[in-house]
């Protein structure tokens, strides 16, 4: 994050009137693990304890770290790890939240990322761009390797893309986003497989450029809440301020959507700019995801204000969340 940037974010948020700090509200009752650049302009992991009130940083260093994923039992966080600007040195990392001890899981020259845990936490399922050969390829496959770093499993093996990995919490099946059907890299569609990688089966249809991403379990593995794209252009680059000024109105909105296991889809938020990162509550009461909100200044996006909201499972009643100001106009990724 450049320093003009940074002063630009303060500035707003003071004039926004969110200069004081917050506690989470409305209480929420759950413990949250997510990445922030308020810190760090490579991100690091954090840890808000739901019983205390309370924050904890998790990393400190000059990597970068995303994707965090938290156990079932609230003992471990998985998340991919290396320099932000060359994804070929993402690895699988974990930490154990009792001990603070950091593991190490794969140590290669290839993107890794998007880890997810199986519901007994003694494996986790990623994806990872590698060959048979164990060297960097353009697309992701889906894989599955045990807490200590053994038993590595490769559970897709083609050339379309497959991603995002999430377990069910009943342990029966992996969902993932694919290209499979459009075999086109900015049109990804959700599908589910067995854990062994058998019987896939695709949920959602898409069509023009719409692609969906970022998938989530409801508790009762009865349905995925998920990211799409509905923008009229391929969503290729959006990460390029320039270009997103550019094409903004044919790169949006996103917004975040449901689908059970029949394939019945239905959309969850009403954004024209961007909202997504979907993830159920444990307790199946909530989905709490990110709202990106345009900084504008003299008709140009500078950045995006990062709003972590929740909702209902049915989309109704939208709420702010507030961890503190420092955190909650920065952070990115995170899990419940």
């Amino acid at each position: 994050m450049s320093k003009n940037y940074q002063l630009i974010l303060i500035l707003l948020i003071l004039l926004s009137g969110c200069s004081n700090p917050r506690k989470a509200t409305p209480d929420i009752n759950q413990d949250v693990v997510f990445m922030s650049r308020a810190d760090s302009s490579q991100g690091e992991l954090y840890f808000y304890n739901a019983s205390l009130g309370e924050i904890f940083r998790l990393t400190n260093n000059d990597r970068h770290e995303n994707n965090p994923a938290l156990s079932r039992e609230n003992r471990f966080v998985a998340f991919h790890a290396g320099n932000e600007s060359n994804p070929l040195t993402w690895e699988i990392y974990y930490i154990d939240l009792e001990t603070r001890q950091e593991y190490r899981l794969t140590n290669n020259y290839v993107i890794d990322g998007h880890p997810d845990w199986s519901p007994n936490s003694e494996q986790i399922v990623y994806s990872s761009f590698i060959d048979s050969e164990g060297n960097p390829e353009g697309v992701g496959d889906i894989f599955v390797v045990n807490r200590n770093a053994t038993g590595l499993i490769r559970l897709t093996n083609n050339e379309f893309e497959n991603n995002d990995p999430e377990w069910s919490p009943d342990g029966s099946l992996i969902a993932f986003k694919s290209t499979r059907r459009k075999n086109d890299s900015f049109q990804d569609e959700v599908y589910v497989m067995n854990v062994d990688g058998a019987n896939v089966k695709r949920l959602t249809t898409t069509s023009g450029w719409n692609s969906d991403h970022d998938v989530s379990w409801s508790p009762d593995s009865k349905y995925l809440v998920f990211t799409r794209y509905q923008g009229s252009i391929p969503w290729i680059n959006i990460a390029d301020i320039a270009n997103f000024n550019t094409n903004y109105p044919l790169m949006t909105p996103w917004n975040c959507f449901k689908v059970d296991l029949n394939g019945e889809v239905e959309q969850l938020t009403f954004s024209n700019d961007l909202s997504g990162l979907p993830v159920y509550s444990s307790n199946n009461d909530y989905v709490m995801y990110v709202e990106y909100e345009p900084i504008r200044i003299n008709d140009s996006i500078m950045g995006f204000f990062h709003k972590l909201k929740i909702i209902n499972t049915d989309g109704t009643d939208p709420k702010m969340i507030f961890f503190d100001e420092k955190h909650t106009y920065t952070l990115e990724y995170f899990d419940w």
